[in-house]
């Protein structure tokens, strides 16, 4: 971010209390606060929950974590790939305005995505369009938090949704290399590495790896970036 020319940070928050105390702590910044959250549809969603436990999902009378409190109004959600597009196509509106044609290189470039949603992450990450080459440039490094929420029975992940080795899986088939964050360093890891009994927890709601993973694109991310996450791997022993 420090050799970037002027980065914006672009922050999604669900509950209005948390946005405004964000708001308030952060102003003069250079970034984006807006009160809406990320999934694989547009639309609206409720959460459960407050603080840092709030999530987009809702637990079934009686099941684990329906004495929580619930949010009285739907929340807007959008995807990361529609977020994103409409940023292009207003920065190249703007450009095309002011100079009479759009620069591509102009156009605002994802450095890097944090995506910690409590439970929600596989929709977020399914909302990137990953599928496609051209989200994977656009999404080329972004880190994806892993944890008791990704529980096969724990009900803030979406039912049916991919579990934390599929996840694996699936960025390496298209090309990501995926690294567990760590001290001292990062971690290279294999959807087999996520299924071992070894590196698992479990609450009682399914087998989960706790942490964050990275994923960078090799073709697609900043060679400084590449840079930062080569310097910072680990040899597997």
């Amino acid at each position: 971010m420090q050799d970037c020319d002027a980065p914006t940070l672009y922050s999604f928050e669900i509950q209005p209390a948390a946005l405004a105390a964000a708001k308030a702590r952060l102003t003069g910044k250079k970034m984006e606060l807006r009160q809406m959250g990320m999934s694989d549809m547009e639309g609206e969603l409720f959460y459960t929950g407050s603080g840092e436990t709030a999530s987009l999902f809702t637990p079934k009378p009686g099941q684990r974590f329906s004495d929580w409190p619930k949010s009285v109004a739907a929340v807007p959600v959008t995807t990361l790939t529609s977020f994103v597009r409409k940023l292009e196509k207003e920065r190249a509106a703007a450009i095309m305005e002011a100079t009479g044609r759009t620069e591509a290189d102009s156009l605002p470039k994802i450095i890097y995505a944090v995506i910690d949603t409590e439970g929600h992450e596989p929709c977020v990450l399914m909302g990137m369009g990953l599928q496609h080459k051209e989200n994977r440039e656009r999404f080329s490094a972004f880190q994806l938090e892993l944890g008791g929420t990704w529980g096969a029975t724990d009900p803030r992940h979406p039912e049916g949704s991919m579990t934390q080795s599929e996840v694996v899986s699936f960025l390496q088939g298209r090309g990501y290399e995926t690294y567990m964050i760590g001290e001292p360093g990062l971690l290279p890891i294999t959807a087999t590495d996520l299924n071992n009994p070894i590196m698992q927890d479990d609450e009682d709601h399914g087998p989960f790896v706790q942490g964050n993973m990275i994923a960078i694109h090799p073709v697609h991310a900043d060679q400084e970036v590449i840079k930062l996450v080569r310097a910072r791997t680990l040899t597997p022993t």
